[in-house]
């Protein structure tokens, strides 16, 4: 029997969701901690905050249930 890997979409997607939204994140904040920022930039800030460490306690749980096989 041969074994072999298969990437797993969803933990993949899950993860480039959570980099995009860290980098978002960093270039909101870059912005928002500038004289004359609108205020919707502090709203976009919380959001990519929220969703990056909602998807990556979600990856890191993908990950550790692959551990765990």
């Amino acid at each position: 029997m041969k074994y072999e890997v298969k990437p797993d979409i969803t933990r993949t997607t899950i993860g480039w969701i959570s980099v995009l939204s860290c980098v978002l994140g960093m270039y909101f904040c870059d912005l928002a901690l500038k004289p004359g920022s609108p205020a919707w930039v502090v709203d976009a800030l919380v959001w990519c905050t929220v969703v990056f460490f909602g998807s990556y306690l979600l990856w890191s749980l993908m990950r550790a249930q692959d551990d765990n096989i």
